[in-house]
């Protein structure tokens, strides 16, 4: 496997020095001419995608999709950049013990385990320890990911883009060592691979110690194509039932920071769709806010029923972290995750240095201090123990209230145990000895952390088991998952079961947690679905509207600039061809367009007429957008007043968008006004061309009184 970035080696005082240092300066944002505060969104808007939740799995989905379609991705958090409790290396764990209303992170508890949910651009990415493996060859199989090539150039695509080499220290190789000696082998090196043994994995945190967040995929996306919205909110899902063999998603309704609401509509196509990447927590509560969960949650609120779906929000889990503070007797290196040693039983053990790993008062050491010393943490694979998700109210900024029933199956307890039981061969190691006290024993480092505060649950100070010792100090990896599991909730192309154009792909889908840590597999996982939508959708049809040079209407596929890799595009071809093969369909041949001829600019009197036949018919306003009840010829009476009342010029560009409704009614490529003009939609401009081909005349004229 090829490893695409590594830091030059540093001596081990330069990475010191460098570490302790107290970065005030934060990441500057890139120019995201496509980011806004949601207090800037229209009132209304329209979208071949709208993808809710800007993390770690959204980002990367809504900038592969936004090359060829028009994608609105809607995160209610703010922004990772510019502060360095995100962007520093020093400062990794602050976010997650901040608990102000405008943290990037949202606390909650769960049977006396204090844990955290995103509420930020690039989700987990911004607040996590950056340790950067891939998931094992399991995940794949549970995830239905199926074309290993794709995997592969996904997990790349990140990689090339987010991931480094982490600094070795002595701590980190004192650990590697004790692990080694321990039994947990043999050495793999510096790798991504998920590997039985010890290695180095990668981190998202770069030479200079920054943060590199999900939200710097978005340098890839297409600003022509994406929409992106902080402090977005969404409250709801709208689906459509009339006349349909099962209800089908149509738009979303979200809330600016002021608390405006702001409706979002898709364009009507057949395959236009909304996802849910909003996470474990987020996703399964969405769809029961907008009416698709158990309908005893449903009834209680009086949240109509759209689908009554038992599964939303079951087998919700969390892996369980066991730490073991310990104390050093000399100096310690700050560090990250680097390490990691992955047994064959099932527990993973990693490890920090240097940092109030648990944010407590230095008072609670008993003499020690957190910079002379490390936290060995185990975390238990899987797990087996399930609990589930509920809504306590409609309110989407809130919590729900959740039930993780940690060790409650035994399995999940001994792997716990077996890992607690290796940190402590590993630390009793000769190659561990310089970083132990060595008069203290098992029970005495046992003892010490029994009276760290770990969690809220009440217990002793002294460990009379390991299996005590388990249950007593458990924490939070911060990886929990599920509630919309996959062959449950979705289906294999991760399509919720029972209703049209709406999608899961977050980790609320994961059956276990994938690897030692899950974010590569979910930034892998974003990345691989959008090319496979791609894929399958411009099997059928191509997303934009031109007038060639022979002024007929032709479409043509917008395609990344060569310096987004010719990797994309051969992924794209790839899921064309399969998608080509697995329905037996026929694969469209690309037509030639033409920039010869330039279209004129339709005037403001154009803009405001066939914004008011298009976008101000009630029918179309109360969402019902696929038939629009006109007929060939109408001309609506709205006066001036109703027209004040909408941004015109905007919802023009993306009404005429919307022609495919006509072409579905009167089975026509193209669309005149009373002066035999033809209306084009191309990039957020309105223009016309004169073109041969017979339309639909609209009725609407120049002279036509609004």
């Amino acid at each position: 496997m090829k490893v695409y970035r590594s830091w030059r080696m540093i001596t081990g005082f330069i990475v010191n020095c460098f570490l302790l240092l107290d970065f005030g300066a934060a990441q500057f944002a890139p120019n995201y001419t496509f980011m806004h505060e949601a207090t800037e969104a229209p009132r209304v808007s329209f979208f071949d995608y709208i993808v809710i939740g800007g993390g770690t799995a959204g980002i990367p989905l809504a900038t592969t999709l936004s090359s060829n379609y028009s994608v609105l991705l809607l995160e209610r958090g703010g922004s990772p950049y510019n502060d360095p409790n995100i962007t520093s290396v020093t400062n990794m764990f602050r976010s997650l013990h901040d608990t102000s209303p405008d943290s990037p992170s949202q606390e909650f508890i769960v049977e006396g385990v204090v844990n955290s949910r995103p509420r930020v651009l690039g989700g987990g990415t911004s607040i996590n320890a950056g340790f950067y493996s891939r998931g094992e060859e399991q995940f794949n199989t549970e995830a239905k990911l199926t074309d290993a090539d794709l995997i592969e150039d996904s997990y790349q695509w990140v990689e090339e883009r987010l991931v480094y080499e982490p600094p070795s220290n002595n701590w980190q190789s004192a650990l590697k060592a004790g692990l080694l000696e321990a039994g947990v082998t043999p050495d793999n090196g510096y790798t991504f691979d998920h590997l039985i043994g010890t290695k180095v994995g990668g981190t998202i945190f770069d030479q200079n110690g920054t943060r590199h967040t999900a939200a710097n995929l978005l340098q890839d996306a297409n600003p022509e194509g994406l929409a992106l919205y902080l402090h977005a909110t969404v409250h709801k899902v709208f689906f459509k039932r009339k006349g349909l063999s099962k209800p089908k998603a149509y738009g979303v309704v979200f809330k600016d920071s002021l608390g405006k609401k702001h409706v979002a509509y898709l364009k009507g196509r057949e395959k236009d769709e909304i996802i849910l990447a909003a996470g474990a927590l987020g996703s399964p509560q969405l769809l029961i806010l907008s009416g698709i969960g158990p309908k005893d949650q449903l009834d209680a609120l009086n949240i109509r029923v759209v689908l009554e779906q038992p599964f939303v929000g079951q087998d919700m889990a969390d892996n369980p972290q066991n730490a073991l503070f310990v104390p050093a007797p000399i100096v310690v290196q700050p560090s990250g995750l680097q390490i990691v040693g992955i047994t064959p039983f099932g527990s993973y053990i990693e490890d920090v240095s240097g940092f109030n790993f648990i944010f407590a008062n230095l008072s609670v050491y008993q003499g020690f201090t957190y910079e002379n010393g490390g936290f060995m943490l185990g975390k238990v694979n899987g797990p087996l123990s399930k609990g589930e998700l509920k809504i306590v109210n409609r309110n989407p900024a809130d919590n729900p209230s959740l039930t993780f029933n940690y060790f409650s199956k035994p399995e999940d307890l001994q792997k716990c145990v077996d890992g607690i039981s290796t940190i402590l061969r590993a630390i009793n190691t000769e190659a561990f000895s310089s970083y132990k006290f060595a008069n203290m024993t098992d029970q005495d480092i046992l003892d010490l952390n029994m009276k760290l505060p770990y969690n809220l649950i009440p217990h002793g100070n002294t460990s009379i088991s390991l299996e005590q010792y388990c249950k007593d100090t458990i924490r939070t990896f911060w990886h929990y998952h599920g509630g919309c599991h996959i062959g449950q909730v979705v289906d294999d192309e991760y399509k919720v079961i029972g209703v049209d154009s709406l999608r899961v792909i977050d980790g609320s889908t994961i059956l276990n947690s994938p690897g030692t840590n899950p974010q590569a597999s979910l930034l892998m996982l974003g990345r691989y679905m959008g090319v496979m939508i791609l894929g399958q959708r411009l099997v059928g049809e191509k997303p934009y509207t031109d007038c060639d040079s022979n002024n007929a209407f032709k479409t043509s596929v917008s395609q990344p600039t060569p310096s987004k890799s010719r990797t994309f595009q051969d992924a794209v071809d790839k899921a064309v061809e399969q998608s080509i093969k697995a329905h037996g369909i026929n694969k469209p041949e690309s037509s030639k367009t033409s920039s010869s001829s330039q279209p004129n600019h339709v005037d403001d009197s154009h803009i405001a007429r066939f914004h008011a036949f298009m976008a101000c018919h009630e029918e179309l306003m109360q969402g019902n957008l696929l038939s629009p009840s006109f007929q060939q010829g109408d001309i609506l009476d709205i006066n001036e007043k109703d027209l004040e009342k909408m941004d015109i010029k905007y919802h023009m560009a993306m009404t005429i968008h919307r022609a495919t409704n006509f072409r579905k009614k009167y089975g026509k490529n193209s669309f005149r006004d009373s002066n035999s003009k033809s209306i084009e939609f191309d990039k957020d401009q309105l223009h016309c061309c004169n073109c041969n081909e017979p339309g639909v005349t609209l009725g609407l004229s120049e002279n036509d009184q609004v």
